[in-house]
């Protein structure tokens, strides 16, 4: 797999490898992470390759690694998936896996960095995504990147003895043309 390189002013974004596997599964499994997710199991470095074989190779899922210039290190990753070419759409997901880049701007950027590869690079009409109404940072961050709001799935998901509404928003390419 050839690596690619999505350069921004804080951040720049670099093709998911093998290597990353330790990083991307113990960010995966953070319990800062994990919170904001669906599915709260740990997951294992097999089951992670297994995602690399199944999802980005096959180009279900186009996924990178974020580094955080500053620092100079990487601290989370950032994807694409359930690539649809035929409906020219895909879910955008990010996870900044290193709790002290939290909260710098740097999601925000990352997050609009995949928006123009979505629209530019992939040629899809439309990106949408998923997020539990609670998680107001994350909602705030992406509104900053031009998603905009198109519905509300009120107990949608059941987890720990309780109902999290869910919150759908998306952007399409006539919406990123005109930003």
């Amino acid at each position: 797999m050839k690596s690619r390189i999505l350069d921004g002013s804080r951040v720049y974004l670099r093709s998911i490898e093998d290597a990353d596997t330790e990083n991307v599964v113990k960010w995966r499994n953070a319990p800062h992470v994990k919170e904001r997710l669906y599915t709260q199991f740990d997951v294992t470095p097999e089951q992670h390759r297994m995602w690399m074989q199944t999802k980005v190779l096959s180009g279900l899922c186009s996924q990178f690694i974020l580094h955080d210039k500053a620092r100079g290190t990487p601290v989370g990753t950032t994807f694409l998936k359930n690539i649809e070419r035929e409906h020219r759409k895909a879910e955008f997901g990010i996870f900044i896996g290193e709790f002290e880049s939290l909260g710098k701007g740097i999601g925000s950027e990352a997050t609009s960095i995949m928006i123009r590869h979505g629209f530019e690079t992939l040629n899809l009409n439309k990106v949408y995504l998923t997020v539990f109404e609670d998680n107001s940072p994350a909602i705030r961050s992406y509104e900053a990147a031009g998603f905009r709001h198109s519905g509300l799935f009120q107990e949608d998901y059941w987890r720990d003895g309780r109902w999290y509404n869910v919150v759908y928003m998306e952007m399409l390419a006539s919406e990123y043309a005109t930003r």
